[in-house]
């Protein structure tokens, strides 16, 4: 199968705490972890016990390999269901440059990684 992604996915592995985001307004005591398996430069890649629906927008906080965090939101844009889980694609929306330059250089140390 070709890849069509404008942007390469790089694996990482660390759990993301998102907040249900409606009419751009955080909805209290919505807090959940999902397990992030990949990221890329557009979006990420996760995994959760919990049925999310495409559309559905969720802000969240993200830790780098460098321990830095940052904050996105996200919006789902495909839901596969497994044995035991569901797993998700989500789109940033609005990511800021500075954050956007942070992931290119994760990507780029983990490929020159030795």
């Amino acid at each position: 199968m070709n890849e069509k992604r404008m942007f390469k996915r790089s694996d990482l592995n660390t759990k993301v705490k998102l907040q249900i985001l409606t009419n751009d307004r955080l909805v209290e005591n919505t807090e959940f972890y999902v397990d992030l398996v990949d990221v890329s430069g557009e979006g990420i890649g996760f995994i959760s016990d919990r049925q999310l629906l495409i559309g559905e927008c969720f802000r969240g906080k993200m830790t780098l390999w460098t321990k830095e965090t940052l904050e996105v939101i996200i919006k789902i844009v495909r839901s596969e269901e497994a044995e035991d889980a569901f797993h998700y694609g989500g789109i940033f929306v609005g990511l800021n440059d500075s954050d956007a330059i942070r992931i290119k250089i994760y990507q780029l140390y983990e490929e020159n990684e030795v």
